[in-house]
């Protein structure tokens, strides 16, 4: 058995509490399942992590060592979960572009420069090389934003989001985004 962050996050409202009783309000549970909880989990590592007296309770050493590691661990959850909002919430995250020759030169970058200025916390990288390169190396990777001139003799720009998603869409320039319609490249750096 690993350890069990539901019976660690009640021993942390305990230990910051020092009470069963608090930790059971903070917590929204009863105090005997704060009990059996904490029960567990000293069976489980076969130490006593409260000295209990009273009303109150107190760390043991051992509940002390284990405290100063509940307080690590929920630190780095609520600092991942922070990284993830930022990044779901475009004020993080990076951004990979490829582009054909001559959408990469002369196009992307007044658009990519757009995007910058609207989101200046993601980092973009843009790689130009041949409509060929750019679809294999977007296909193979999954995770970049692809640009090239309309390929097998379409007219249009064709924009490929490659990752969760089908490999290609075709754009008229009134409707980003619709498959069967893919984005100018200023309309994709408007709507993101």
């Amino acid at each position: 058995m690993s350890m069990n962050l539901n019976q660690l996050r009640v021993f942390h409202a305990v230990a910051k509490g020092g009470s069963f009783t608090q930790a059971a309000q903070a917590l929204s549970i009863t105090q005997p399942a704060v009990t059996v909880h904490i029960r567990e989990l000293e069976r489980y590592y076969g130490v006593r992590l409260f000295d209990r007296g009273g009303r109150r309770v107190k760390l043991t050493d051992a509940g002390q060592t284990l405290f100063e590691y509940a307080q690590r661990i929920f630190t780095l959850a609520e600092e991942a979960e922070h990284a993830l909002e930022n990044v779901r919430s475009l004020r993080a995250g990076r951004l990979q572009i490829l582009g054909s020759l001559t959408v990469g030169a002369y196009y992307l970058p007044p658009v990519i420069n757009l995007f910058k200025a609207k989101f200046p916390e993601i980092q973009s990288s843009l790689s130009v090389d041949n409509s060929q390169h750019v679809v294999e190396r977007s296909r193979a990777s999954g995770r970049m934003w692809a640009f090239s001139r309309g390929p097998s003799g379409t007219s249009g720009w064709w924009c490929g989001r490659s990752w969760r998603t089908s490999w290609s869409s075709w754009s008229r320039p009134a409707t980003p985004g619709r498959r069967g319609a893919p984005c100018r490249c200023t309309s994709w750096a408007s709507n993101p």
